[in-house]
């Protein structure tokens, strides 16, 4: 769609590792305070925002006053999938065509910010590929059969079913590890030619495989099918636990810009640290909306807070 700058060449591997994420308009306010916690974390290098549709809020005009080092590009992406389906083909697209020269790529959700400095995530994606711990418990607990038949049939292997479920909201590949990527997406197109409707999360007809979160369950085999190295970090690693510093997810509906939070609280229900720190991010560089509406939602969020001192940042 359009290259708002282009990086110069560096070996600095802090900056040939492309951030990225993929966000329809009304996610935009996300995808800016995600770039604002990458920059105060210490990124340089270039930010690529994958879009469905027509741009929307900063997003049509970026804004002036960047950190020296820090570009952004906004790029279309096809209509023929959902962008939760599109994580793995986007991301080879990024080593193969917008960004040929980057040692590397990190996806983040755009309803994600960052909280470990951005030096320490490129060294934990160039080590291995990384992923997060969902807050739930494994999905295959009940179908491992099912989950392993597919593999082999698509693969000629047979996972071993153990260990933690990864969340697919981050997840971090240094190019010498791209075969991840090209996996998960055979695994995501051999689900799409068994039913599996590209577009949303709804399976055409009988549902032929035991997976309900496509993506992510790829993902999962994916990681546990690969040769090479893997992280995964705990569920405290996506704020789902306490005691994380890596980064922190707003899973579930509503979105923290779209949340008022008083009237949670006086139900008795919690302010999340997601939520505190999202609105930690939302102001500069780049506005994640007009101060009017930051200026109501962080008088909302302090009323919150006052109600829920067990709330922790």
């Amino acid at each position: 769609m359009s290259a708002f700058a282009f990086p110069n060449d560096t070996d600095d591997p802090a900056q040939n590792v492309v951030a990225f994420t993929l966000c329809e308009p009304h996610y935009y306010a996300g995808a800016a305070a995600l770039l604002n916690s990458l920059i105060v974390r210490g990124f340089r290098g270039t930010f690529i925002v994958g879009i469905k549709g027509e741009p929307a809020g900063w997003l049509t005009n970026l804004p002036t006053g960047l950190p020296a080092g820090v570009f952004v590009r906004v790029v279309s992406t096809p209509n023929d999938r959902h962008l939760a389906n599109n994580k793995a083909l986007f991301a080879l697209h990024i080593f193969d065509e917008l960004e040929p020269a980057c040692k590397g790529v990190a996806y983040f959700d755009p309803d994600i910010v960052v909280k470990a400095t951005w030096r320490e995530i490129v060294e934990r994606i160039v080590s291995a590929c990384s992923v997060c711990a969902d807050e739930n418990t494994t999905s295959w607990a009940e179908n491992a059969d099912e989950w392993s038949l597919f593999a082999f049939e698509c693969t000629g292997q047979s996972p071993s079913m153990n260990g933690p479920s990864c969340n697919s909201g981050f997840i971090g590949v240094a190019r010498e590890h791209r075969a991840v990527l090209s996996l998960w997406e055979e695994l995501l197109l051999a689900c799409f030619k068994r039913g599996f409707d590209p577009k949303s999360f709804v399976w055409h007809g009988q549902r032929s495989l035991p997976f309900y979160f496509v993506d992510q369950d790829t993902l999962n085999l994916t990681i546990r099918l690969t040769d090479v190295p893997v992280w995964i970090g705990g569920p405290e690693t996506m704020d789902f636990e306490p005691g994380g510093n890596w980064i922190s997810h707003a899973i579930c509906t509503p979105k923290p810009w779209d949340r008022w939070y008083l009237p949670r609280a006086l139900a008795g229900r919690k302010v999340r640290r997601c939520d505190i720190a999202f609105w930690q991010h939302v102001t500069a560089p780049i506005p994640a909306m007009p101060r009017i509406s930051r200026w109501c939602h962080r008088i909302d969020l302090a009323c919150a807070r006052l109600l829920d001192r067990n709330s922790s940042p």
